[in-house]
C-alpha cells in the first residue's frame, strides 16, 4: 500500500501511483491502452499475484502490443511531480502485503 499523501510535504501521491507502475514497465501506450479497455485495476491486481511477471499479464489480458519501457524521470516529471520528496514516494515504494 502506497501512502496516500507524501510523507515530507504532505502533497498527494497515491493517486500517480497506478499509472507511475505501469508506465514503467510499458510507457504510456500500454498506459492509455489499459484505461481504454478499463482493465487498469486488473491489471494491478495480476500483477501483485504474478510477482511481477508483467509478460505473463499482458498475455492473460490478451494484450500483445510492443511496449517500451519509460524512464522514472519522464514519467514523474510527466505527472508533474517535481519535488524531490514526492518523486522518491513513488521510486522507492516497495509491496510489503498481497
Amino acid at each position: 500500500m502506497i501512502p496516500i499523501r507524501c510523507l515530507s510535504c504532505g502533497k498527494p501521491v497515491s493517486a500517480h501511483f497506478n499509472e507511475y507502475q505501469i508506465r514503467k514497465i510499458g510507457g504510456k501506450q500500454l498506459f492509455e491502452e489499459l484505461e481504454d479497455r478499463n482493465l487498469t485495476r486488473q491489471f494491478m491486481d495480476q500483477l501483485t499475484i504474478n510477482h511481477d511477471d508483467a509478460s505473463k499479464v499482458l498475455s492473460d489480458l490478451g494484450l500483445r502490443g510492443n511496449y517500451s519501457q519509460e524512464s522514472s524521470k519522464d514519467i514523474l516529471d510527466d505527472l508533474g511531480l517535481t519535488r524531490y520528496c514526492c518523486r522518491r514516494m513513488l521510486i522507492s515504494h516497495v509491496e510489503t502485503w498481497e
